[in-house]
């Protein structure tokens, strides 16, 4: 199953679309304008070695970093929960 969703978050004054692609969540401006930060998932391939997870913040957007690291954390556990409960299935 692949998994993908958009969702609009507010903060500040400020509206950011999250989205989630092939193992990374980006955040960008509202409609899409500008990257404001990414969030790669740790990733171990069969054969070569793990890489690890990462993120990324654009400097115009740093004042927003705790924000989007609890967008992270928030969205990753539940895309990780929703994949758990369809395999119960």
């Amino acid at each position: 199953m692949v998994w993908c969703r958009e969702r609009i978050w507010r903060w500040d004054g400020e509206a950011y679309l999250v989205d989630y692609r092939r193992g990374k969540w980006e955040v960008k401006t509202e409609l899409g304008k500008k990257h404001a930060a990414a969030f790669t998932i740790q990733y171990t391939p069969l054969f070569r070695a793990d890489q690890p997870a990462s993120m990324k913040i654009e400097p115009f957007a740093e004042q927003d970093t705790l924000f989007f690291i609890l967008i992270f954390i928030y969205s990753e556990f539940k895309r990780r929960d929703e994949l758990e409960s369809d395999s119960d299935e």
